[in-house]
């Protein structure tokens, strides 16, 4: 199975254009780094936070305890590094919360 059939993609429509396809292979990334970053919440019992693209006006990622906003290049290839380095800023913010004993238990778990 490939990526775009676990995240449940498709190809770019028949005719597409350039820009097109560039814009359909962006969102079909954000769709790969969005469902890893659930499932490491899931698997660690953590709160999933609502993720969604990053503003036009700060173009980066950005983290805290609800909300995960990710910057995906068109030409970003290392899914499992990106969605872990930003799954790790989120397990920062969380230390400062009701939960950091489970933050702190993750991290020494695997260290």
């Amino acid at each position: 199975m490939t990526v775009n059939q676990e995240v449940g993609g498709s190809i770019p429509p028949p005719g597409a254009n350039k820009i097109m396809t560039s814009k359909w292979i962006q969102e079909d990334r954000f769709k790969v780094v969005s469902k890893i970053i659930k499932s490491l919440c899931e698997k660690y019992d953590l709160p999933v936070p609502v993720i969604s693209h990053s503003l036009p006006e700060d173009p980066c990622d950005y983290t805290d305890t609800k909300e995960i906003r990710l910057h995906v290049l068109h030409d970003d290839s290392y899914y499992e590094h990106h969605a872990r380095h930003v799954f790790g800023h989120y397990l920062c913010g969380l230390e400062q919360t009701e939960i950091s004993d489970k933050v702190v238990d993750l991290i020494i778990g695997n260290i």
